[in-house]
């Protein structure tokens, strides 16, 4: 992960300065970059609920298990990976 934010000007205990040009850049591409995101979340965190809609759980299924009293925090195959 570092080596791929070296590449982009982030550096650890540097700061961050990028140019106009590479801001244009980064403009462009931010909208494209959270679409991405938010596919892949529906895709494999929190599958969307009906085909065709965009109702998905606010907690995916199988994260959170309620034993009485207690919540417990379980990590899916799919996110841990």
């Amino acid at each position: 992960m570092m080596g791929m934010l070296n590449s982009i000007g982030i550096q650890k205990d540097n700061p961050f300065n990028p140019d106009a040009s590479t801001m244009e850049i980064y403009a462009a591409a931010a909208p494209e970059a959270l679409q991405f995101m938010i596919e892949q979340y529906h895709r494999h965190l929190n599958p969307l609920a009906y085909e065709g809609k965009k109702w998905s759980l606010l907690i995916p299924p199988g994260v959170v298990v309620s034993e009485g009293d207690t919540l417990e925090i379980i990590l899916l195959d799919s996110i841990a990976g």
